[in-house]
């Protein structure tokens, strides 16, 4: 919950983890459902704004069109970042409702509850650019009539808590880890992502080129075709506030070639976490979608000499460049074609005098060259380089599950790029993650004694790593397995500790080799253990959030687990609440006294609790809000009966 890429706050995504599984995956037709979903709900959510903009029929369902195929939302194929942008269309139609006075309190509080539903969508990228936006908006309006105040505090408020159960344990979680930004090390969360980092994650000059030209892109796409471009320049006169949105996310994402970026980077708090300023774009989509709804009847005006011999000859550049490529190249090596329908469909739209029903049907095939061109399928091998892999190595994790449990080993990336533990049900030491805790990095992840601590058993690669590795088994597909010795084992009870301040003391202590990690422990305090030996322990059952123990102690000892200590493990012993305490900087322990004991670790993070808490109360605060607005227009209608001259 607290690394949020997952999504797990996420409500939509419960119904596809609800999905019955194949071998243990998610099954492809479920997500391919999830995926057309998330789509299908963006278009609508952006017709209904369009149509409460006053756009007709034919217009909202075009601005649909390019929201969901086109721009961001169409181009970014990562669930969780899409799944931030989706709400935005419902933010921006009930925070405009708000301001202009229709059902006030009832639209701030669905402004401020769908902008915390894109909070818990996973990602922190969108949700920043989306709160940027429209509290940069609701500024404005509340500037120009300060009764707007009190809404904007109740936005503010529900935006809050409806975002807790997923902020509360991010937060928690950002602050006891370290995150991969870009740079040679990852960084920790008081820790300001350098402006360097933004500048490459940045959208470029020429990407702007892009909104029209399909592939023509840094980091991101804008494209949207030429149609949409049209249809937004004949409206913007007259909807100024889309197309000053619309422009203010295209310079912002343009990073240090805009200007404006740096600047809030500088001044406002947490707007330097989203590294990738590129990905703003979906604010210039937000804004030009119901632009072009809204111009779409406005068309006609645009169809004078000048624009069409403009865009006629932009399509003549392009088809004379891709012409003289061919010539001079020759047919094979001519770069992406998509430019070339482009091209023929500004012919179609000059030919057509820019007629509205024509530009829809040619923005639609405009967007067709990005979204289902870009899509892939199961048999092309370039985009989907991981599918196969995922089934490839069956053999060797059918051979760690057949030996003695517990078993946690480490992988040779280099073979296996994926998260082979976490598809097939393996505990692996490492993966592919944007980050992880600090006490584990600052440990030294690839350490021997942090290896020792963890009880990896096996490593899993090509050759060993360990010229004294011999292989235990060999597996068709060039990865084998080789046994890991040293390691402790995934219980086991200690009776003396050392104390260290410092976690540069604790590492000296802990690296020493006269130090015997099995014997003793490292710790912040010292503890009354008891000297003995001949202590038995055994883990009976585990889970990722549940481990269960069974103790025999031959006096006070300390129990430890080779699993990351981290807040949240709530300990039992024999049904009493017992204190959980970090054990060598790194793993989890809890001090028994003599005798059999029963030991039950369950992963309760009050973080988690509180965050639940925050989220159900915005929810209930939005929902009283709704049934009081009712009330209030209810009784509104009745006065205004009531008041009408008799007839």
């Amino acid at each position: 919950m607290g690394q949020a890429q997952p999504g797990a706050a996420y409500p939509p995504n419960w119904l596809l983890f609800l999905m019955p599984l194949k071998r243990g995956w998610l099954r492809v037709g479920a997500l391919h459902w999830y995926y057309v979903l998330i789509h299908f709900f963006a278009a609508w959510f952006m017709y209904l704004l369009c149509r409460d903009r006053k756009a007709g029929v034919l217009g909202s369902l075009t601005g649909a069109m390019i929201f969901s195929f086109g721009g961001y939302v169409g181009n970014i194929d990562w669930p969780q970042m899409v799944n931030g942008a989706i709400w935005a269309p419902l933010i921006f139609m009930f925070h405009l409702r708000a301001v202009e006075g229709r059902n006030a309190w009832s639209s701030t509080a669905l402004c401020g509850f769908f902008l915390g539903v894109a909070w818990l969508s996973g990602h922190h990228q969108i949700p920043i650019f989306v709160s940027l936006a429209v509290g940069i908006s609701w500024l404005y309006f509340t500037w120009r009539q300060w009764s707007n105040l009190k809404y904007l505090l109740l936005f503010g408020l529900i935006v809050a808590l409806v975002a807790g159960l997923q902020l509360v344990p991010a937060m928690e979680y950002g602050r006891l880890a370290k995150r991969w930004v870009g740079l040679p090390e990852p960084v920790d969360w008081k820790q300001v992502v350098p402006y360097y980092i933004h500048q490459q994650y940045g959208f470029q000059p020429l990407s702007i080129l892009g909104i029209i030209i399909p592939g023509l892109n840094f980091n991101t796409s804008s494209f949207v075709g030429l149609g949409a471009l049209l249809m937004a320049a004949a409206a913007w006169r007259k909807h100024t506030y889309f197309a000053v949105l619309a422009a203010s996310g295209l310079v912002y994402s343009l990073s240090q070639f805009g200007g404006i970026e740096g600047l809030f980077y500088s001044l406002v708090p947490m707007v330097e976490k989203a590294r990738s300023p590129s990905m703003a774009v979906v604010i210039f989509s937000l804004g030009l979608a119901p632009l072009a709804a809204l111009g779409i009847s406005e068309l006609p005006s645009l169809a004078t000499p000048l624009w069409r011999w403009l865009v006629a000859g932009a399509a003549a550049v392009i088809l004379l460049f891709y012409a003289g490529w061919a010539v001079t190249h020759g047919l094979s090596a001519v770069p992406d074609q998509r430019p070339i329908m482009t091209a023929l469909l500004m012919l179609t739209m000059v030919a057509s005098r820019f007629a509205p029903r024509t530009m829809a049907v040619a923005c639609f095939l405009e967007l067709s060259l990005m979204a289902p061109y870009y899509w892939p399928n199961r048999y092309d091998p370039a985009p989907t380089p991981y599918l196969k892999n995922l089934a490839l190595h069956q053999e060797v994790v059918d051979y760690l599950r057949q030996q003695p449990q517990p078993v946690r080993v480490m992988l040779d990336d280099n073979v296996a790029k994926h998260n082979l533990g976490d598809w097939m049900g393996v505990d692996v030491y490492g993966g592919y993650l944007a980050s992880l805790t600090a006490n584990l990095l600052d440990a030294g992840l690839h350490d021997p004694y942090v290896r020792r601590l963890m009880g990896v058993t096996h490593w899993v690669g090509k050759a060993p790593l360990d010229p004294k590795q011999t292989a235990l088994f060999q597996g068709a597909h060039g990865l084998n397995v080789y046994p890991m010795e040293g390691g402790l084992p995934r219980v086991w009870t200690v009776h003396q500790t050392f104390k260290a301040t410092t976690a540069a003391d604790r590492g000296r202590l802990l690296r020493d080799s006269s130090f015997d990690l099995s014997r003793g422990a490292v710790m912040d305090r010292e503890l009354p253990l008891e000297n003995c030996s001949g202590d038995r322990s055994a883990l009976i059952r585990q889970h990722s959030g549940e481990v269960l123990i069974a103790a025999d102690m031959k006096c006070r000892g300390l129990l430890v687990l080779g699993d990351v200590a981290y807040p949240g493990w709530k300990a039992r012993v024999d049904g009493q609440t017992q204190e959980v305490l970090t054990v060598d900087g790194i793993v989890r322990g809890v001090v028994l006294e003599r005798g059999f004991h029963h030991v039950e670790l369950r992963y309760s993070p009050n973080s988690v609790l509180l965050g639940g808490i925050m989220t159900l109360a915005g929810t209930l605060l939005t929902a009283g809000t709704l049934i009081m607005g009712r009330r209030r227009l209810a009784r509104g209608r009745q006065a205004a009966v009531l008041d009408a001259p008799r007839q």
